[in-house]
């Protein structure tokens, strides 16, 4: 394995990634260079609850889970009308593992609240009842922040489809 060099002021670069977060670098050191690689895995989300929290597992470790949708606005060029604006919506799914953080999204993470997600992405895959693979994206919630008041809206102008 061969890394080329940089000019990186490291210092500089440890600062950073620690003030990004802790938990979400890690420190590689290869045994054939010596060299150190730092990696990040940290998304931060903003946008509207899609169904109220729901808490799954037994025992002492249950973990809080809640569809949180966000959305972009692009504008489309037609030829002989104006642009049209239109919204694309990703939904997330969200887990929350820490034990007060936890507790708290149960009670007041609600449909159609707005809330700021920070943490880290999961990949996983299993095997559902019928041996197929299923791959599954999952956001890790280190914070939760409730921004904001509840919309006022119908249930059919926010339906989560998942």
């Amino acid at each position: 394995m061969r890394f080329e060099r940089y000019d990186v002021d490291w210092k500089e670069h440890l600062k950073l990634c620690r003030y990004l977060g802790r938990g979400y670098s890690t420190t590689v050191k290869t045994v054939e260079t010596g060299v150190v690689e730092r990696s990040l895995n940290k998304v931060t989300l903003l946008g509207r609850v899609g169904r109220d929290a729901e808490l799954r597992g037994q025992g002492a470790n249950p973990v809080a889970l809640f569809p949180l949708a966000t959305s972009e606005t692009f504008r489309v060029k037609r030829d002989s009308e104006e642009d049209e604006l239109k919204q694309r919506t990703s939904w997330h799914r969200i887990n929350v593992f820490k034990p007060g953080l936890r507790d708290s999204v149960f009670t007041y993470c609600k449909k159609g609240s707005r809330v700021l997600v920070t943490g880290r992405i999961n990949y996983s895959e299993y095997f559902n009842d019928s041996d197929q693979k299923i791959m599954s994206t999952n956001i890790i919630a280190d914070d939760v922040i409730f921004v904001g008041s509840e919309p006022k809206l119908s249930d059919s102008d926010l339906q989560y489809e998942g």
